[in-house]
């Protein structure tokens, strides 16, 4: 388990995160990263982080992201539906 201050470094880093050059699966497995080492021992589930991450979507892909995507979609679900 990391230490508070890490986690809290991850979690300043998961909040500032965008798409950029990512493609959406990488992206993805990036924000998947962050949340476990910003959040290792909570209930903060994949849910949670779905619920952000079309804020932090590129323009190109939040359209196709909003068509595809169920909130109640597990992460290996999103990842094999891209």
């Amino acid at each position: 388990m990391l230490p508070p201050e890490k986690q809290a470094e991850y979690s300043a880093i998961l909040m500032s995160t965008n798409q950029g050059t990512l493609s959406v699966s990488e992206f993805i497995r990036k924000i998947k990263e962050l949340t476990n080492n910003a959040h290792p021992d909570s209930d903060y589930e994949d849910a949670d982080a779905l619920r952000a991450l079309p804020m932090m979507l590129s323009e190109d892909y939040l359209e196709a992201y909003r068509a595809q995507i169920n909130q109640k979609d597990t992460w290996r679900i999103i990842l094999d539906k891209i």
